[in-house]
């Protein structure tokens, strides 16, 4: 009798959430990559079939830069009960002892700690296993999940006095056996094995801090023990002082599970094809000098900068959204991914930034994931939400797969970011002052060339005809009349204006507008 195993391992959202630094917030995801990915290896090795991940020899040895390896994992075995168990417990054991030598090793080496490191991750680290036997009409995806998660309901908790209040000190300057030691581990990332785990021989001289992100185009040198200081040249412009932190998320991936699961080739088929997608995003973000956090599949963290060698960040998210599709060629009509993204200044908190991203994704019924429009929820979505340096906030829904708005707006964006037009001053207390006249208008028939017509009588000054401006205005006006057509039949005026001038607010915001 085929008996199936799944693992999960945690606690994640607690270690991602007390990240202040970027290498901090990569090494708390790349932990527990490596645990899983220690986990599978032992297993393989021992004959066991993983329906997810579905990996080689090759793949595991390969070196992406950013965990690839999900919090949980589905296996399965004609072994009995017992030999499972042992086998299990056995790869827990590798794994934790793995990291225990990867902390211990950080310089200067501490061995004589291994004892009381290994016991904090007994304590902290939490692993949960399942073993099950499952019928055939049962699917092994759905079904195996569920008792994860009432797996992961019950987790036990650290008495260490070095625990877990301890993630919000700071680590600079502080002594090994002052911190626990995964905070410890996230302090000192670049002089640990895992930047050579991760990167190979190109690890340079670790992974990059918010600033080097923002300002890649430039070049700019900020390690991150250098944060509060500026090191931006003087008069440098506003877009290159701006990174964005980005979670994504695969849309209708619950349909194809539902129709893979009961076949464990199938189940293997489009694990593989997850797996093979997430190998490829460290080489998308490359190209938009962006650098992935963690990529599991369909699931996503990335940092961005705003703008990179003539490309924005949008121009990443389109390409991580083609490239997924793609990866399930026939299969990929409704499958899409949707992206929660935080926008921020150099020097903003990130454990907040974080909150933003993930609360863009999945928080409210304005989140990507959640947005209704027509009493519809609408796939392939982007929330994108800029934060100044005073802490207001800019926020803006777009639909990928709906062109109406999306592609106005990254072309207005490109173009003022790149200087090619200008938005006058007085476009936005212009229309401000215009909006009821032009809600009356977009209830005629010929309402596009009305508003056409409109611009051209209120926007009829000699500065209105240079041509950065003349262009800049006419982009604008494809802009907003993207959002009534957008939210046709709604009758939400005051929602499209709102958005619309959000949309201006951060474009002229990333220009250098004050």
């Amino acid at each position: 009798m085929r008996n199936y195993i799944g693992l999960t391992v945690g606690p994640i959202i607690e270690v991602l959430q007390s990240a202040k630094k970027t290498r901090e917030l990569w090494t708390g995801s790349y932990l527990f990559s490596f645990l899983m990915k220690i986990m599978v290896r032992n297993l393989m090795e021992k004959g066991y079939d993983f329906l997810s991940p579905v990996v080689d020899d090759k793949s595991i040895g390969q070196k992406h830069g950013v965990g690839l390896f999900h919090d949980r994992f589905i296996a399965m075995s004609e072994l009995s009960q017992e030999c499972i168990e042992s086998d299990v417990n056995g790869a827990i054991d590798e794994a934790k002892e793995e990291l225990t030598l990867v902390i211990v090793k950080i310089e200067p080496a501490q061995p004589e700690r291994k004892k009381e490191v290994r016991a904090f991750l007994d304590q902290f680290l939490q692993i949960s296993y399942i073993i099950t036997l499952l019928s055939d009409e049962c699917n092994i995806f759905i079904e195996t999940n569920k008792f994860l998660d009432n797996a992961e309901l019950q987790r036990s908790f650290i008495d260490s006095p070095a625990s877990y209040e301890n993630f919000t000190v700071s680590y600079k300057d502080k002594k090994p056996e002052s911190v626990n030691p995964i905070a410890y581990l996230q302090a000192r990332t670049n002089q640990s094995a895992f930047i050579r785990d991760a990167f190979g021989d190109k690890h340079g001289k670790g992974f990059p801090s918010l600033a080097e992100i923002s300002g890649k185009d430039l070049n700019i040198v900020c390690n991150n023990d250098d944060e509060d200081k500026d090191p931006f040249p003087k008069g440098c412009k506003l877009k290159y002082k701006y990174a964005a932190l980005i979670q994504a998320d695969g849309d209708n991936i619950g349909t194809l599970v539902k129709a893979v699961g009961k076949d464990p080739e199938k189940a293997k088929e489009f694990s593989k094809k997850l797996f093979d997608f997430a190998a490829q995003v460290p080489k998308i973000a490359q190209k938009y000098g962006a650098q992935a956090v963690y990529a599991g599949g369909d699931d996503i963290l990335s940092f961005a900068p705003v703008v990179y060698d003539g490309y924005t960040v949008f121009d990443y998210l389109d390409d991580l959204n083609n490239c997924f599709k793609a990866a399930f060629g026939n299969q990929a009509e409704n499958i899409s991914l949707s992206f929660g993204v935080a926008a921020i200044y150099h020097k903003y908190p990130l454990y907040e930034a974080l909150e933003q991203a993930r609360n863009n994704l999945f928080g409210s019924t304005q989140s990507a994931k959640n947005f209704t429009l027509r009493r519809q929820k609408p796939k392939n979505a982007i929330v994108f939400e800029l934060s100044k340096h005073s802490g207001q906030c800019m926020r803006n829904i777009f639909l990928q797969s709906d062109s109406k708005v999306y592609e106005p707006f990254k072309a207005l964006l490109k173009s003022e970011l790149d200087e090619k037009t200008t938005i006058p001053h007085s476009l936005h207390h212009n229309l401000k002052r215009s909006e009821k006249v032009i809600a009356v208008l977009s209830e005629k028939s010929d309402f596009h060339q009305r508003l056409e017509q409109f611009f051209k009588n209120n926007f009829n000054e000699p500065e209105h005809e240079k041509n950065q401006v003349k262009e800049g205005l006419e982009l604008a006006r494809k802009l907003l009349a993207g959002y009534f057509d957008f939210y046709i039949g709604e009758k939400k005026s005051d929602k499209i204006f709102a958005e619309f001038f959000s949309a201006l607010a951060i474009i002229k915001h990333l220009r250098g507008d004050r």
